[in-house]
């Protein structure tokens, strides 16, 4: 680019209407790239939601079973989470957690535990992915959510109702989600601390927040950071995305 064509983009981006108006099929082009958003969206609430979704919860899993009074359902799903598993050991995940719910509805606990465990343990060897058949306490950057029958649901909910689900589990093996649930679920931080939820930094959270500022005496090391949180959050997005 030229400097005088940067100097004539400079212009347009200063007046966006005009420039929406008189080049609308270039100012939609970079209103997709996210050069323009509307004023009613929170920008930054877009770029937590996408870093959640991307990197945050994107690497490390905690999938919770929990079964039903139905053997016929429980024998679907389970065949359902294998399919599943193999999509997130291609997806290149760095960690893996199962946990059971339910095992008093279904004698054939057992049987399941076996299935999933084996194929697990396989998949996640050939892979090079940590496996555990219990996650641990202290696990902040694991996205967690629940299998019953079909459905997908948020962390352990109190009941499987239509409401409460965020997504499908197709036979293949692929989470079809509700985009807009799952932005209301993901795309808010969630805090231990006041220190915390006034930085709004995403990666330091829950027990391990706890865990660092005592070992730091109290003192956040972004405190001594002259680069605003809220920044650090973008500019980590877009790095790990490249």
């Amino acid at each position: 680019m030229t400097p005088q064509e940067h100097e004539k983009l400079q212009e347009q981006f200063a007046d966006p209407i005009s420039f929406e108006f008189g080049l609308p099929s270039v100012f939609n082009k970079f209103a997709e790239w996210g050069f323009f958003v509307k004023e009613e969206i929170d920008e930054l609430a877009v770029f937590r939601y996408l870093y959640n979704k991307d990197i945050l919860y994107s690497r490390d899993c905690h999938l919770i079973i929990a079964l039903s009074e139905s053997k016929e359902d429980n024998a679907n799903m389970i065949s359902r989470i294998k399919e599943h598993l193999a999509y997130l050991c291609k997806e290149g995940i760095t960690s893996l957690y199962i946990e059971w719910l339910g095992e008093e509805s279904d004698t054939d606990i057992d049987s399941y535990k076996h299935i999933i465990e084996e194929y697990a343990k396989e998949k996640c060897n050939t892979a090079g992915i940590d496996y555990e058949q219990e996650c641990p306490l202290i696990a902040p950057r694991t996205f967690q959510y629940t299998f019953y029958n079909k459905g997908v649901y948020s962390g352990k909910p109190t009941e499987y109702s239509e409401k409460n689900r965020i997504g499908i589990l197709e036979p293949n093996g692929i989470i079809n989600w509700d985009e807009e649930k799952r932005a209301c679920q993901i795309g808010n931080v969630w805090f231990e601390t006041v220190m915390c939820r006034d930085c709004k930094h995403i990666p330091l959270m829950s027990l391990s927040c706890q865990e660092l500022l005592q070992k730091s005496h109290g003192v956040c090391p972004l405190k001594n950071n002259t680069i605003q949180p809220d920044w650090v959050v973008i500019q980590e997005y877009e790095m790990q995305k490249v």
